[in-house]
């Protein structure tokens, strides 16, 4: 089994009477790519302000590469790449300086900082962009300059706080690419999103917090499976509101939506035959054109786990 990169024990941190985090333990092993999911308030930030050592808890204990970090962080703070969800640009800066001065900030002279800026400005494509101005650069040109940020001194356990927040679909896809590259080369990292799309394609396991408690960890894969039933897709050359609206009557079917002329959900009958006739019975009753079943997704998965927490 792989080394633990992370091991979080019995964490708890409050803030006056709020209490983020209430005894929250976990691990991940080195070489993993994790999801950190949550609403608004769940713990999110804090738990990776106390994984950075920006914060301390008020009690438990945290691991990383076996360190104590509460007693040792200087043994580790080099190892751990932080990329908050923003941060302040100063604006006579160029790309170039700006990741300069965090390879000064991480103990880099002479030869080998100029290395590094030039490997990281190389890995994230802001070699043409080196000269230009941080406050001129786009909101994805942005987060790739952070992204070259977190990288400076080649940290091998990576915490993303939203990174593709507020980017197009091109930037998303970038952001992915270099996301993907990184655990290729065994970076072991930690990535905080509200898109469970992009986590189920950046992430092979998952961390869910509720309320400052640990509700879920574990496979990405696992969760999509946790929906319990089949994600069909259902055309009609009649009213889909109609279809809806019947759907919404029976017990074998949940998580329904309406799309055009389609209607989506989720069948919990069981085996292909049970499938077959309900899909019998529904073309009984309704003009359908076409069915598709189709692959789980993550926001199923997730979605069913909650309603059964509450």
């Amino acid at each position: 089994m792989s080394e633990s990169v992370i091991r979080v024990s019995q964490l708890r941190r409050s803030y006056g009477t709020l209490c983020a985090l209430d005894d929250v333990s976990f691990e991940v092993a080195a070489g993993q790519s994790v999801g950190l999911i949550g609403a608004n308030g769940a713990g999110k930030s804090t738990l990776m302000r106390l994984l950075t050592m920006v914060d301390a808890p008020d009690s438990g204990s945290v691991e990383l590469f076996g360190v104590d970090v509460l007693r040792h962080p200087e043994r580790v703070r080099a190892r751990v790449g932080w990329m908050p969800d923003a941060c302040a640009l100063p604006p006579r800066t160029s790309v170039r300086e700006y990741i300069d001065f965090f390879a000064r900030a991480a103990g880099l002279t002479g030869a080998r900082r100029l290395a590094e800026t030039e490997r990281v400005l190389a890995f994230c494509g802001m070699e043409e962009l080196a000269l230009r101005r941080v406050n001129k650069l786009s909101k994805g040109q942005a987060q790739r300059l952070s992204l070259a940020r977190m990288l400076v001194g080649d940290p091998q356990l990576l915490v993303l706080d939203e990174p593709a927040a507020g980017l197009d679909p091109v930037a998303r896809v970038e952001l992915r690419h270099y996301v993907n590259t990184l655990r290729e080369q065994g970076k072991t990292l930690l990535i905080s999103s509200h898109i469970l799309t992009e986590l189920a394609e950046m992430c092979d396991h998952l961390l869910l917090l509720e309320s400052g408690k640990l509700v879920y960890h574990g496979r990405a894969e696992d969760l999509m499976q946790h929906q319990g039933g089949t994600p069909v897709r259902l055309r009609t050359a009649g009213d889909a509101a109609l279809l809806l609206l019947h759907l919404e009557q029976q017990e074998s079917w949940a998580q329904l939506r309406r799309s055009g002329n389609t209607v989506q959900g989720i069948f919990a009958g069981e085996g292909d035959e049970a499938l077959a006739a309900e899909l019998h019975r529904l073309a009984t009753l309704f003009p359908l054109c076409g069915f598709a079943e189709e692959k789980p997704v993550l926001e199923q998965g997730f979605i069913k786990l909650m309603s059964n927490k509450s």
